[in-house]
């Protein structure tokens, strides 16, 4: 079932909460690199800490061990046999590790399968308001 999140998607970081205003560690999932340097930039001009960038699932599961983010923030998807939702599914059973879904699809059907009942599911596409949606 999904319900329309407390956040809307007009600037994504900066709805990216710190922990009693102490920066987060960040992992970020994205195979396209531009887009991956942009979120970085914006992670880090609000004083978040950006630990690596990864562009698979297997190499989100192999980072999130080494590194222990205190978010993900994942694309759905991502180059490899494993997307997106497995890939968060895998890291938060193994680590507990919160994850962020970043993506411009609103197709809830993605997501159904998601062992994972906590990841907040976020466009980034500002060209498609009204296309956030929360899992509950």
């Amino acid at each position: 079932m999904f319900k329309e999140p407390r956040v809307t998607r007009t600037n994504l970081v900066a709805e990216i909460p710190s922990v009693s205003g102490t920066p987060l560690d960040i992992l970020i999932v994205e195979d396209e690199a531009v887009i991956a340097m942009d979120i970085r930039m914006m992670l880090e001009h609000l004083g978040n800490r950006v630990l690596g960038v990864a562009h698979s699932g297997i190499e989100s599961i192999l980072k999130a061990e080494s590194l222990r983010p205190d978010l993900i923030l994942m694309d759905i998807k991502i180059r490899g046999e494993m997307d997106g939702v497995c890939a968060a599914d895998e890291i938060y059973k193994r680590f507990r590790i919160p994850v962020v879904y970043i993506t411009a699809y609103s197709d809830p059907q993605l997501f159904c399968g998601s062992r994972n009942r906590d990841p907040w599911v976020v466009s980034i596409s500002p060209s498609i308001p009204g296309n956030s949606r929360k899992r509950s």
